[in-house]
C-alpha cells in the first residue's frame, strides 16, 4: 500500500517538474510581460488572451509530457495495480491543470485542448513503462 502511494507521488512530483521545466522553456522563447501582476484580474486575463499561440501549445505539449513521464514513473514504481495508478497520476495532474486555469484566465480552446491530453498521456507513459519492464526480463 504505502508502496503505491509513494509510486504516484512521485510521478505526480516527476510531472510537475516536467511540467515546470518545459514551461519555462515556453517562458524563454515567448517572455512574458514585465507586468505581471497576480493580483490584477483583469490586467493577468488580457495577458492571457493577448498571449502568442505557440506559447499556449507548448504549455499543453508540456502538460502531456508531464503527464507521461508522471505515469511512466508511478508504472515502474509501483508493485501492482500500474495502470490504476498510472491513470490516478494523470487525474491528479488534470485536477492541478483545471485549479491553474481557474486561477488563471485561458483561453477557451486552450480548456478544450489542454484537458483531454492527461488521461491518454499518462496512459502512454504506463505502455512504455510496461514495455520497459518487459524488455528488461
Amino acid at each position: 500500500m504505502i508502496r503505491r502511494l509513494l509510486s504516484v507521488i512521485a510521478g505526480i512530483a516527476i510531472g510537475v517538474i516536467t511540467i515546470f521545466i518545459l514551461e519555462s522553456v515556453s517562458h524563454f522563447m515567448y517572455p512574458p510581460p514585465d507586468d505581471i501582476y497576480f493580483e490584477n484580474p483583469d490586467r493577468l486575463k488580457s495577458i492571457m488572451a493577448d498571449a502568442p499561440i505557440g506559447s499556449l501549445i507548448l504549455v499543453i505539449v508540456a502538460y502531456a509530457l508531464g503527464a507521461m513521464a508522471g505515469g511512466f514513473t508511478t508504472c515502474l514504481m509501483a508493485n501492482r495495480s500500474k495502470k490504476v495508478l498510472a491513470l490516478t497520476t494523470g487525474l491528479i495532474l488534470m485536477v492541478f491543470g483545471i485549479l491553474n486555469m481557474i486561477m488563471i484566465p485561458h483561453p477557451w480552446w486552450f480548456w478544450l485542448m489542454s484537458l483531454p491530453v492527461y488521461m491518454p498521456m499518462a496512459c502512454a507513459g504506463y505502455g512504455l513503462g510496461v514495455h520497459l519492464i518487459r524488455s528488461q526480463n
